[in-house]
């Protein structure tokens, strides 16, 4: 086997096709070259098909356009039409709308180059949405270069329908979640994750495959993959380009972000309940006089009483309770502690 040196000339105007997807050198960008989606004679699920298949988006670059041929070629599915069967007049309608509307997708260009400079630092940010229709994820990197500059660009996105089978929004938040873990998994974590639990639940397989990945909510309006679930049209596309290609606004301002809440953070110490009476009167502590107050049947109260029995030798009921109360008041302590002492050994 010989190796050549021959170098491959580009000229200003030349563009390659690389998956599917034009590649401009000279301006480093991608555009999609659409076939156009206008058809002769009889409208049926058979040439719908067959033209919808000719839209190649590897990337799910154009997930908020393409949703809209999956809803109507399921919603086909649903009235049960054959093949060479005639669809609907609403849906000629619409499929002749979206023909003309999504020429314009060629006036879109994507960036080939992720990062403001060659050495700066990156973060994936993985985003998910659900809505009646649809469910959708992306994942956007956003680089910062050194002297503060950041870009933000959608690498991959993926969408899917909702079942035919009707189910509550909150799960399909759910499966768009789900939808998101293996395209971070091809991304970052590993290329092949292998699930070999398919009946866990839906909540429980997010939670095992994961694990490396913290989980945010932000509110449906910052983000940018409401545009994928609910679909829209290649002219709102491109006025909405930069919240769809680089990602919600704020993943643009200064790392970390500020997390302001009306929401007070969630304090899992539970203050301490103590015991008054007649021996506040008394000089004694303030311990001895307000014993902590405990419950019948809890794991801290099961603790205590078996520290005590150890401490004073394996003592009896009355003497553990003597010196349990100095300190802590069990709520029908006599019993608790005559039980725990009869299971020792």
């Amino acid at each position: 086997m010989r190796l050549s040196n021959a170098s491959l000339n580009i000229d200003n105007d030349d563009t390659v096709k690389t998956l599917g997807i034009l590649w401009h050198p000279a301006s480093d960008v991608f555009y999609f070259k659409i076939t156009p989606l206008s058809f002769e004679g009889t409208l049926t699920k058979r040439i719908l098909l067959s033209t919808i298949t000719k839209t190649f988006d590897p990337l799910g670059w154009l997930s908020p356009i393409t949703i809209q041929y999956k809803t109507i070629m399921q919603r086909l599915w649903k009235q049960q039409l054959q093949w060479d069967e005639r669809v609907p007049p609403y849906t000629t309608l619409e499929w002749e709308q979206l023909a003309k509307d999504v020429q314009l997708v060629k006036n879109i260009k994507i960036p080939r180059f992720l990062f403001v400079d060659s050495d700066n630092q990156f973060h994936l940010f993985g985003f998910s949405d659900a809505s009646e229709k649809a469910y959708a994820a992306a994942i956007y990197c956003r680089s910062v270069s050194d002297t503060g500059k950041i870009n933000v660009q959608l690498i991959i996105a993926k969408t899917r329908v909702a079942p035919l089978k009707p189910v509550s929004l909150p799960r399909l938040e759910l499966c768009g979640a789900l939808l998101l873990i293996p395209l971070s998994y091809l991304l970052v974590l590993d290329p092949s994750p292998a699930d070999g639990r398919p009946s866990l639940p839906t909540v429980a397989k997010i939670q095992t495959l994961s694990s490396a990945i913290l989980w945010h909510h932000i509110s449906g309006s910052a983000n940018a993959e409401d545009l994928a679930t609910r679909g829209i049209s290649s002219s709102i596309l491109l006025t909405s380009i930069c919240v769809w290609l680089c990602g919600p606004k704020f993943l643009h301002e200064t790392f970390p972000f500020q997390t302001d809440s009306s929401v007070p953070s969630l304090n899992d110490a539970v203050p301490e309940k103590r015991v008054g009476g007649r021996l506040r009167h008394t000089n004694l502590a303030y311990g001895h006089k307000h014993p902590i107050l405990l419950p019948k049947r809890y794991i801290l109260t099961d603790l205590i009483i078996r520290h005590y029995h150890e401490i004073l030798l394996q003592a009896g009921t009355q003497l553990v309770q003597s010196c349990i109360q100095e300190q802590y008041w069990i709520i029908g302590a006599r019993d608790v502690i005559r039980h725990l002492i009869r299971k020792c050994i």
